[in-house]
């Protein structure tokens, strides 16, 4: 599982099995994450998180 927001974060995003752009700042990184989260707060990200790791 990778989280990103940035171009930076692409090749990670890239190899994840499960990845999650969490208000990413382009359209590349929308695009090519998995899940895109984009919220004030952090607590989507939980909610996601867990729901991939069964909890």
């Amino acid at each position: 599982m990778a989280i990103g927001d940035s171009d930076m974060d692409i090749p990670m995003l890239r190899r994840a099995r499960y990845s999650i752009a969490y208000n990413p700042v382009s359209e590349e990184v929308a695009n090519i994450a998995r899940i895109v989260i984009n919220s004030d707060t952090l607590y989507p990200l939980i909610d996601v998180t867990k729901a991939i790791l069964g909890m």
